[in-house]
């Protein structure tokens, strides 16, 4: 038996089988993930679901990238965890809001961009790709550290 994001996944590329898109446009992961957990709440435990959406390669700014953010909403995720390559072409803080807080503030604390409000705690986990440190203007990976406020050395979480 296929999982329900299987089914949903092919529907979704099959729709869209015909499109030709640049390769800064592509999602190479999408990965909707229900673990359940169980939470001890007094005598007895609760079984809770936890959905969390990964992506990578999304920043791009343009139809793609928001048919893909749509479909990531859809699933209502607690949070989302990006695998690099948050901001194309070459990670500028330019292209920043327009590429990543456009499709994804509201998952985003804090966050100062100017496409609506952000959450009230990040539920947004970036990771860096190496087009989050080409950026020619300023020091390499400026815009990330800029952009997003994680926490330790905002570069990966342990």
């Amino acid at each position: 038996m296929r999982s329900s994001l299987a089914v949903a996944l092919q529907r979704w590329t099959r729709r869209r089988s015909g499109l030709v898109v640049s390769a800064a446009a592509v999602v190479l992961a999408v990965v909707l993930v229900a673990l359940p957990t169980r939470m001890p709440t007094g005598a007895a435990a609760q079984e809770t679901t936890i959905t969390f959406a990964v992506i990578g390669d999304f920043g791009s700014g343009n139809a793609n990238e928001q048919e893909v953010a749509t479909l990531v909403k859809s699933w209502n995720p607690d949070f989302i965890i990006t695998v690099g390559d948050n901001n194309y072409p070459d990670g500028e803080a330019a292209t920043m809001d327009a590429n990543v807080g456009k499709f994804y503030h509201e998952y985003m604390h804090p966050y100062s961009g100017s496409f609506g409000a952000g959450a009230s705690e990040n539920r947004f986990w970036p990771s860096v790709g190496n087009r989050d440190y080409e950026n020619t203007v300023g020091l390499p990976l400026q815009p990330y550290l800029n952009y997003f406020t994680l926490p330790g050395n905002e570069r990966y979480y342990d």
